[in-house]
């Protein structure tokens, strides 16, 4: 059981971090854009950062807001964690 939450947390900050990549947007500016939208939600440099690295159990509630950043809807985001993650089994 803890080796899927764990292989779970890295597949999140995965696609984390490819949102970010594709687009082309450092950590601040996603911080500051997410934290111009949520001003009542706002989250740190440090909390996206440990969500990047999957170094902490992600919470629902501040990942919905990261994804809607990002204008991904959340269903999606974990349909295309869920397919890493069973094709990297496969492998």
């Amino acid at each position: 059981m803890n080796n899927k939450i764990e292989l779970l947390k890295i597949k999140i900050a995965e696609e984390l971090r490819k949102l970010r990549a594709e687009k082309d947007l450092s950590l601040e500016s996603v911080i500051n854009g997410i934290n111009e939208k949520n001003e009542e939600n706002m989250i740190n440099i440090g909390t996206l950062v440990r969500y990047e690295k999957g170094s902490v159990l992600q919470s629902l509630d501040k990942l919905t807001i990261i994804l809607d950043f990002y204008e991904v809807k959340p269903l999606y985001f974990f349909n295309l964690v869920y397919e890493n993650m069973y094709r990297n089994e496969e492998d």
